[in-house]
């Protein structure tokens, strides 16, 4: 990840500030199940498939008829919800 940081003075301090490249993930409000081995957000595939067969948090299933596979997309902002209720100082339980 590339960081840039620039300093800024306002009234005798001095600021740093530090931007980050954009998450891609971001504009997005559905993403696909990782692969296997694979990580959203810091969690593996396994975590986020109970998250979601546990109605933690939202996915939809696609699957065309008649197929035997199927497509798991997983609703980004209940996924960072989760995430942001489990921070450090968040009132949820750890999985």
């Amino acid at each position: 990840m590339i960081y840039t940081a620039s300093t800024m003075q306002h009234e005798a301090q001095t600021y740093e500030t530090v931007s980050t490249p954009t998450d891609p993930l971001n504009n997005r409000e559905f993403a696909r199940l990782p692969k296997p081995g694979g990580r959203l957000y810091g969690l593996s595939r396994t975590t986020i498939n109970e998250l979601c067969l546990t109605r933690t948090i939202r996915s939809s299933v696609l699957r065309k008829k008649g197929a035997r596979r199927s497509i798991r997309l997983i609703h980004l902002d209940s996924l960072r919800d989760y995430i942001m209720t489990h921070a450090e100082g968040g009132e949820g339980e750890a999985v």
